[in-house]
């Protein structure tokens, strides 16, 4: 018994029509498949060079921070709301009329309403914790 018939045999009275569906139809859908596989891969590369532009300003920021900072012992803690972000200057990076987050296969238009609902604060202290370790600064979530 091959696999076609193995699915036939459990799908019941519905999966052999799906089957033949399918098979008639493949061109079209697996066509369609792929359109919006890269209409999602450009919206999540367009959603990253959003929040790349942030997380530069927030590292720009630190620096002059660390430049300002005395030197003493241990590691200043900085909250996110010490940052001031330019969300238009970064949304002005935006290339591509769709954004979609890393973990979703919803894409959604390109605005900055959406840009700010799919970067989470959270999104950005992890982009920003290593470099800021770096810097001698620890970065908090708090607003």
């Amino acid at each position: 018994m091959g696999i076609f018939e193995w699915i036939k045999g459990q799908t019941g009275l519905w999966g052999p029509a799906l089957l033949e569906f399918y098979f008639h139809n493949a061109g079209w859908i697996n066509g369609a498949v792929l359109i919006y596989g890269l209409l999602l891969i450009l919206s999540w590369l367009n959603l990253a060079r959003v929040s790349d532009a942030l997380v530069e300003q927030i590292l720009e920021q630190a620096g002059n921070m660390k430049s300002a900072q005395t030197k003493g012992k241990g590691r200043k803690t900085v909250h996110l709301g010490d940052f001031e972000l330019s969300w238009d200057k970064a949304f002005a990076l935006s290339k591509f009329p769709f954004l979609a987050g890393q973990s979703g296969l919803l894409i959604r238009r390109s605005n900055l309403e959406n840009a700010q609902a799919l970067i989470t604060d959270k999104d950005l202290i992890q982009r920003c914790a290593r470099r800021l370790d770096a810097l001698g600064l620890r970065l908090e979530g708090s607003r």
